[in-house]
């Protein structure tokens, strides 16, 4: 999937939009937004400002920017639980349309949790440890990416 700087996120960044983008705050490197069709009251969205589609793409990136990325991120946790009063909140990336990536312009989920809400389940674990075979076969076939 190739960056569109058409996206709906490149256009709230840039202030083309004409819906509405709910701003908890801005940096020089992202924005954070309310999302526009929240699963539960506070789900956010933190919205780098650069052309990336996927987190793979900040390896073009440099420190600087990624640090301050991910400063912004833990501030929007921490707003995020504090305004819901809770120590639970995942944070989401996905990557490509497969995962769930609705739109192509890298952007983290904030999500607000508390116990019983049933919004996201981790997949159950395996029945048992990697063995030491399958982890050396799986790291070769990593590696060698």
């Amino acid at each position: 999937m190739e960056y569109n700087s058409d996206n709906i996120f490149a256009k709230i960044i840039r202030k083309e939009v004409t819906i509405p983008a709910h701003v908890i705050f801005e940096t020089d490197v992202s924005i954070a937004i309310l999302d526009a069709f929240p699963a539960t009251a506070g789900h956010s969205l933190l919205i780098p400002k650069c052309e990336a589609v996927t987190l793979a793409d900040l390896a073009t990136q440099d420190h600087l920017f990624c640090g301050n990325l991910m400063q912004d991120l833990a501030r929007l946790n921490k707003i995020v639980s504090s305004f819901r009063k809770t120590t639970a909140v995942n944070t989401v990336v996905n990557s490509l349309p497969d995962s769930g990536q609705l739109v192509p312009h890298l952007h983290f989920h904030v999500l607000p949790r508390s116990a019983g809400d049933n919004l996201l389940r981790h997949p159950k674990s395996a029945a048992s440890m990697i063995s030491p075979e399958e982890a050396k076969s799986v790291l070769g076939d990593m590696k060698s990416t």
